[in-house]
């Protein structure tokens, strides 16, 4: 959210499926990549950012999330995911 609201200052969402948290800050490393993910390619992302973690001694240290940015209708080319894992 933008920085000029606070947790109680947030325009109270009309779909009241969708709830507010504060999420602390942590420090995370992700890698980008696009296509529409399946299970096969988020294992290899999954594989090459904990390869890159291990060559640059970096111990992960919450499981490795898939993050998808993009709704259905956009094409696979354009899309925009990560692999994000807390470090």
């Amino acid at each position: 959210m933008p920085s000029k609201f606070t947790l109680e200052t947030l325009p109270e969402p009309q779909d009241k499926r969708i709830t507010f948290k504060v999420v602390e800050s942590r420090r995370t490393a992700a890698i980008r990549f696009s296509g529409r993910v399946h299970e096969k390619l988020a294992t290899q992302k999954t594989e090459e950012l904990r390869d890159w973690l291990s060559r640059n001694g970096i111990v992960p240290k919450s499981s490795f999330v898939v993050a998808l940015y993009n709704p259905p209708f956009i094409p696979g080319i354009f899309r925009r995911n990560e692999i994000i894992v807390d470090i």
